[in-house]
């Protein structure tokens, strides 16, 4: 991993397309990007990785943990660290969310820009909501 612009992200999603996308939509705004395929890879990598910013997480993965569970325990071991979940499910699948402090939310189809947007306002510690901006209408969606 090569030091781009000083934030550190965790992208993880058992898709590899989905996963490979967002991590080089994240690269390309200068922030370095971790990837993992499951929430076991994902602990593995924060008990090792000396700086992780933000952990970017799809709610549903295959094997035991899913993204909010994941969430959750990412935060009890590493303290401070921010996190954004994604899904193209309904919201009944994050209702666990509210339970982790400073969890963001993104729903599925999402721009690049709007995937940016999110990921720096919770880096920043920004109070508005950047995907209220809306995305630019020229972004190709992420899907699921």
């Amino acid at each position: 991993m090569t030091s781009r612009g000083g934030y550190v992200a965790l992208v993880v999603d058992d898709d590899p397309l989905v996963r490979m996308t967002a991590a080089g939509v994240l690269a390309d705004a200068d922030i370095d990007v971790l990837e993992a395929g499951s929430a076991g890879e994902a602990m593995a990598i924060l008990a090792l990785a000396p700086r992780v910013d933000i952990l970017f997480t799809d709610v549903r993965m295959p094997g035991g943990q899913d993204g909010v569970e994941l969430a959750a325990a990412a935060v009890i071991a590493r303290p401070g660290l921010k996190v954004v979940i994604t899904s193209g499910y309904s919201g009944y699948e994050v209702s666990g969310a509210s339970q982790i402090r400073d969890v963001t939310f993104l729903p599925k189809p999402y721009t690049a820009a709007a995937l940016v947007d999110t990921i720096l306002a919770e880096l920043r510690d920004g109070a508005d909501d950047p995907y209220g901006r809306g995305p630019s209408a020229s972004d190709d969606e992420l899907q699921e």
